[in-house]
């Protein structure tokens, strides 16, 4: 299953390089190869990416090209494009998880539904679509997932093996003229695979597409005496239109202690520098339940080495008592 899941988060990976010029078209264990019939005045040879204007129709299709002895069922599919944690792009669900309020549009919005196809053996088949582009200005980001789906007792299901993804990139209007609007989101403190995590949700409150590492962002988080504790830095992070950056900061191996604390965090979009910072408090309960989620955790010596000390003190003065006891008991006794 770990071997499966890895398998696919790899192709998805390779898949949304597309939109920074990769080529994938085939991948072992896809019964399909598969090629993109691009729109016109297309900027790229390998996703659609295009500055459109608002009620234009936009035409492209998906080649599959069977070339087994065995008919294929694919499955295409939009998707969203969101950010992940490391600022890299990714492509998400059709959910509205980590996507900023003013986010607006769904490739299935324009007309990107989704279909599925059986493509006969040692044969080829186009399948069209045709989007229609809103009254909107900015950048609308998604793509395109190819699946292969099997049917098992009458239900389509898709099974953990592979899908390709192809980016979709759609700046309408006088995208290049809006003004860039961030915002700092939910702030929790949480564990996550045994690690203490700061989690800050950078919202990218506008549609612009940040690619090809244009952001840079770094949070720190500073006890109440101002003194850093733990600092996370993403030099080349991209940000979808519209999406929230999940700001990851591991809290390392000492123990969190229960108090006040600041986030301070710093993000050039390379026109402008922003600065945001939010103070939070952890409780004692909270404090506690994540050191004993941290199998790693240091553990603070001091309070039993005090401990052992005073055992050691208090022996020995209780040692010196008794002997200085004896020794007076004894001499009075001889006197006697």
């Amino acid at each position: 299953m770990k071997a499966s899941r890895f398998l696919i988060t790899l192709i998805l990976g390779f898949g949304w390089c597309i939109f920074f010029n990769c080529s994938l078209v085939h991948a072992a264990g896809m019964p399909v190869t598969v090629q993109l019939q691009l729109p016109a005045h297309n900027k790229s040879d390998s996703v659609i990416n295009l500055d459109v204007k608002p009620q234009q129709k936009v035409d492209f299709a998906v080649i599959l090209h069977n070339p087994t002895a065995d008919n294929a069922t694919i499955q295409i599919a939009p998707s969203i494009a969101k950010t992940n944690s490391s600022g890299a792009i990714f492509l998400g669900d059709s959910s509205r998880q980590l996507l900023d309020n003013s986010w607006r549009y769904r490739l299935q919005d324009l007309g990107l539904v989704p279909k599925t196809v059986t493509v006969k053996s040692h044969s080829t088949k186009s399948v069209p679509f045709s989007l229609l582009i809103p009254n909107y200005q900015g950048s609308i980001s998604g793509s395109i997932i190819v699946r292969p789906v099997t049917k098992i007792k009458k239900k389509s299901q898709f099974p953990n093996q592979i899908q390709q993804a192809y980016g979709v990139l759609l700046n309408v209007g006088n995208y290049d003229q809006l003004t860039a609007k961030f915002n700092l989101g939910k702030v929790q403190v949480t564990s996550q695979g045994g690690r203490s995590l700061l989690i800050a949700e950078i919202h990218n409150q506008k549609p612009i597409y940040y690619g090809n590492g244009s952001i840079d962002c770094q949070g720190t988080i500073y006890n109440h005496q101002n003194q850093k504790i733990s600092t996370v830095h993403l030099p080349q992070a991209s940000l979808a239109a519209n999406a929230i950056l999940p700001l990851n900061i591991d809290w390392g191996n000492n123990p969190i202690q229960a108090g006040d604390y600041i986030l301070r965090v710093r993000l050039n979009d390379g026109n402008r520098v922003w600065h945001f910072q939010r103070r939070f408090t952890i409780k004692n309960q909270l404090a506690l339940q994540l050191n004993q989620h941290n199998p790693d955790l240091k553990r603070d010596n001091f309070p039993m080495i005090v401990l052992i000390t005073v055992i050691i003190i208090l022996a020995i003065g209780l040692f010196l008592w008794l002997v200085f006891w004896y020794a007076k008991n004894k001499g009075a006794a001889s006197r006697s």
